[in-house]
């Protein structure tokens, strides 16, 4: 009978995935954006949530302000810049991936 830690560790295989291999993983820390650059991600993408959420509220009258504070149209461009941030770190992502891989690739 497998013990309850080998239990609990198939469980979270299951729920979560295995965890890659060594060669997998490496390339996974390898590949990851520079700690600066995630931070100021993480910013950019907080203020962008927050504005989309703030100005969608205050338009359909959620919030306590009347009138609104924003053009009826503003909550569309910040959802808009929030979609464009999010395809940009997509991009940024990859190029580090490639990056990864092309270093962790043996020369011919």
């Amino acid at each position: 009978m497998p013990s309850l830690k080998t239990f609990g560790a198939n469980v979270m295989d299951i729920l979560f995935g295995s965890r890659g291999t060594p060669e997998e993983l490496a390339l996974a820390e390898a590949a990851r954006p520079p700690r600066l650059l995630n931070r100021v991600y993480g910013v950019l993408l907080l203020i962008s949530t927050f504005r989309v959420l703030f100005s969608s509220c205050s338009n359909f009258g959620w919030l306590p302000f009347n009138p609104p504070l924003f053009d009826p149209t503003f909550w569309s461009w910040a959802l808009l810049g929030n979609i464009v941030l999010r395809f940009g770190w997509e991009q940024v992502e990859k190029h580090y991936q490639r990056r990864a891989k092309a270093r962790m690739t043996p020369a011919p």
